[in-house]
């Protein structure tokens, strides 16, 4: 699964949920994760962030 986040996931993935950089992963087990693509570029920011994201310099909003 390699989709953006939805609104609707708002109180899970914080600003996540809304921001363009987001993805979201799933695992062979079903774990789900949120993936940051600024991270591949500039090491300030967490490949996989602690969720709900309250804050964070990079959001950009879909």
């Amino acid at each position: 699964m390699n989709d953006s986040p939805n609104a609707g996931q708002a109180g899970r993935w914080g600003l996540c949920a809304s921001c363009a950089h987001a993805r979201v992963i799933a695992s062979d087990r079903g774990a789900v994760f949120v993936q940051c693509a600024l991270a591949k570029e500039d090491p300030r920011y967490p490949k996989y962030p602690v969720v709900p994201v309250r804050a964070c310099e990079g959001y950009r909003q879909t």
